[in-house]
This record gives structure tokens, C-alpha cells and sequence, in this order.
């Protein structure tokens, strides 16, 4: 995976999809918090297993513009979950990590009111690199190492808390999910429940 084009890519997704947070115009900001990967359902050819996560972590980078009560973002994140366990097919513990680059654009409504607390709802679509890095058994047994890129969604809701007329803090819930990728000539499933802390400022 050439990780330099991807970093490039990156940066050029967050410049180009600049379209952040008080009054109308443009916000930029990140978050940061914990990735709940559900277990995942490998099929391929001669063998169906599932693949168990650890708790994992998840990093965003966001840049958007404000208009009343509506928000359209641009979303650089990254997710990494640990394999814990092969269950089904294979019985065994389990080494390799899943990882996620997700590069979204995002919609926001915003239920503002007279106090400092500003619930909201959000809805996603974009594309995900998901990488199954070098998975194998706890014996050493290779299971498979692969990437794919897929259509990738997400929708959740969180509460915002103004600290000042340029920046707020917020608690957000998401639930991410993907076309099945590739893995190893077979098909992978995923779907997690990210939890983060953030914060925007408006410029």
C-alpha cells in the first residue's frame, strides 16, 4: 500500500471538500475516540469464519460550511482494530489487525436553541480503504492479508456544547459500515459503532 499517494490523497480530499460551526460559514475540526468493530463474517472459497476485534481507536479530521441549521463536511478518518479471536470454520486466537481509511461527505441537521447544548443528526457516504493486515493464528498459520476499496456509509447523532463564537466541543455517536471488501477471494463483512470526542472552530 503505497502510503504516501495515500497521505497526498488525503490532504488533497480535506482542501478540495472544504464546504464547520456558530454562525454561517466555514469550521474545520477533529475528533478522536473509541471503534467497536463487530465481529465479521469471512466467507471464501471452501470456508465461512468470523473475526473477533478488540476495542479499538478511531481519528477524524473534518473541514465543512455552516448554513442555518445545516452543515456540509468533508471527512479525512482512520480506524484500527486488533483481531482478538477466529471463531466458526477456524477455532483459534487470532494476530493481524483490520484498519480503515475513510474519506466521507457528510450532512448535518443541526436542533438549535436557546442554550449552549446543540443536539444534532448526521448521515454519510464515501469511500474506505480496508486493509486485513497479515492475519493469522496464534500458531502461525496464515489466514490472509489483503486491501480493497469500497463504497463505505455512516450515520449517528451527537450533542455540541459552544465554549465561545468560534468553538465548540462535542460527544458524537456513528455507525460506520461498507460494501463487503474483497479478502483473499472471498467476501468480508463490516459494520462498527465509533463513540468520539471533538471539537470545530469556526474562521
Amino acid at each position: 500500500m503505497a502510503k504516501k499517494k495515500l497521505i497526498l490523497a488525503a490532504c488533497f480530499f480535506v482542501l478540495c471538500t472544504t464546504t464547520a460551526y456558530a454562525a454561517d460559514g466555514y469550521y474545520m475540526g477533529g475528533m478522536a475516540g473509541a471503534a467497536f468493530l463487530s465481529d465479521s463474517t469471512v466467507s471464501s472459497p471452501g470456508n465461512t469464519f468470523d473475526a473477533e476485534f478488540d476495542t479499538g481507536y478511531n481519528l477524524s479530521l473534518m473541514a465543512g460550511y455552516k448554513y442555518m441549521n445545516t452543515r456540509l463536511e468533508g471527512e479525512i478518518g482512520y480506524q484500527r482494530n486488533d483481531l482478538n479471536q477466529f471463531t466458526g470454520g477456524i477455532n483459534a486466537g487470532a494476530e493481524g489487525d483490520a484498519d480503515m481509511w475513510r474519506f466521507m461527505v457528510n450532512g448535518y441537521y443541526d436542533i438549535e436553541n436557546d442554550s449552549p447544548w446543540t443536539p444534532y443528526f448526521d448521515v454519510g457516504l464515501g469511500y474506505a480503504l480496508v486493509s486485513f493486515n497479515e492475519w493469522r493464528t496464534e500458531g502461525g498459520i496464515a489466514v490472509g492479508d489483503d486491501d480493497d476499496w469500497v463504497f463505505a456509509y455512516q450515520a449517528g447523532a451527537g450533542i455540541a456544547y459552544t465554549l465561545n463564537e468560534t468553538a465548540k466541543v462535542f460527544l458524537d455517536y456513528r455507525f460506520f459500515g461498507t460494501q463487503d471488501p474483497d479478502f483473499s477471494g472471498g467476501e468480508a463483512e463490516i459494520a462498527s459503532h465509533n463513540i468520539s470526542l471533538g471539537v470545530n472552530y469556526a474562521f
